[in-house]
């Protein structure tokens, strides 16, 4: 390749990565609304997604109401899962709520505490539930064939009762359980950080040319 293909490549090359970083650097304030996802379909603001936040953190608790219930009988068992899988649902809601918040600007400290609100939310709710793994584990297959009979509810959870059965082996101890929920924020730091570090909308300072252009 000659001299000037070279200068001339390095220069569509220079001016192409000027571009790119121009446009990635836009502020959120700058891109039109219509462009913009609308965050109050989910929660009007951030202090109803606080509210909301409180009031599962509450109800969370009275998971442990179903501590030594769950093979007692079918009904017992319908009710935990409507209630775990309600509680699921809006445990969603918060999570979609905050990722996209975070989205909007990944160096915004607030934006990025939601994340991080929700997943310390979601880890003490797991240590709460850590019972639950080995409780359901421990119920004998004709038990479960015969709640399913009894209660039309629990056709509902049927893959999930049957991807417990499958997984019986591989199932923990309470303690053991627990502790993998304790644990488990752990392993999204390294992921988390280099996310912010990549994706941030660093400042991006005005460069002056030889020529005086900027």
């Amino acid at each position: 390749m000659t001299k000037t293909a070279l200068a001339l490549t390095a220069a569509i090359t220079f001016s192409m990565t000027l571009n790119t970083t121009s446009m990635a650097q836009k502020s959120r304030q700058d891109v039109p609304v219509e462009l913009t996802w609308n965050l109050q379909d989910i929660f009007a603001n951030t202090a109803d997604w606080t509210a909301k936040k409180n009031e599962i953190i509450e109800r969370a608790k009275k998971v442990t109401d179903f501590k030594g219930r769950l093979g007692r009988s079918a009904k017992d068992l319908l009710e935990f899962f409507d209630f775990k899988y309600a509680l699921q649902q809006d445990i969603a809601k918060l999570s979609v709520y905050a990722s996209m918040k975070s989205d909007e600007d990944i160096s915004n400290a607030d934006n990025i505490a939601l994340n991080k609100e929700i997943e310390i939310v979601t880890t003490d709710i797991a240590q709460l539930s850590a019972f639950a793994a080995a409780e359901l584990a421990a119920i004998p297959k004709e038990t479960i064939d015969k709640f399913l009979a009894q209660e039309k509810g629990l056709e509902t959870y049927r893959m999930t009762l049957t991807k417990i059965e499958r997984q019986k082996a591989h199932t923990l101890s309470d303690a053991e359980e627990e502790l993998m929920a304790k644990t488990a924020i752990l392993g999204n730091v390294p992921e988390e950080t280099y996310s912010i570090f990549t994706n941030a909308e660093m400042p991006s300072p005005e460069m002056t040319l030889a020529s005086g252009e900027k």
